[in-house]
């Protein structure tokens, strides 16, 4: 993380779970310069983990952006990497439990109408629900040998390849329902027009029998 106050409170929040996380060892690298950070990712072994929390500025106060440094760091290190904010989720980093500006607006949009609608501000709830949503990044995951399988169904898998079946799947549902359709009209005038034969034969017979008589 960077030396900034974002930086900073992401560092805090780690912390303050790390003691539910006995089994592992947190090791904490801060305000690195980029250089230095893309060197440390290298020395790193697939069995850990980077958590990029809030990094912009190094000690040079030199700016890069988040997709650029995401992307640098990914194609460097030897560790798979994530991290906290949705946006930049899909540009080389695995994934994880990401802040959604989305969610957020529509959190706030929700307490604007409820406003609107004439409660007193101190009447509205305190809001606890989290504005994250866990999202993970499927080139990642086949990268570091992560069964798409065992990703939770409340996760949302971004720049998954798509196939023929999940690109015109709608199609075909509809081309199906369709024949299926058409082959329930065929069976109906199938069994009408055997129906309708059985009952000519029957008046035929009966008309031959009553001229004989």
């Amino acid at each position: 993380h960077d030396a900034t106050p974002a930086g900073r409170r992401a560092r805090q929040a780690v912390e303050a779970v790390q003691s539910q996380f006995a089994q592992w060892q947190f090791e904490f690298f801060d305000n690195p310069e980029l250089p230095e950070l893309l060197k440390k990712s290298e020395g790193l072994t697939p069995d850990t983990l980077i958590l990029l929390a809030p990094y912009g500025v190094g000690r040079s106060r030199d700016i890069m952006g988040p997709e650029e440094l995401i992307s640098r760091l990914s194609r460097r290190s030897h560790a798979p990497v994530y991290v906290l904010a949705a946006g930049i989720a899909g540009d080389g980093a695995v994934g994880g439990s990401l802040l959604s500006g989305r969610l957020m607006g529509a959190h706030a949009a929700g307490a604007a109408l409820g406003l609107l609608r004439g409660p007193k501000t101190d009447s509205l709830p305190v809001v606890f629900r989290s504005c994250s949503r866990l999202v993970v990044n499927y080139p990642q995951l086949i990268r570091w040998g992560i069964s798409p399988s065992a990703v939770p169904d409340e996760c949302v898998v971004v720049n998954r390849p798509h196939t023929a079946l999940t690109a015109y799947g709608h199609l075909a549902r509809d081309a199906a329902v369709t024949l299926l359709v058409l082959g329930v009209m065929v069976l109906i005038l199938w069994l009408n027009v055997g129906w309708r034969r059985r009952a000519e034969k029957t008046l035929r017979e009966s008309e031959l029998r009553y001229r004989t008589l």
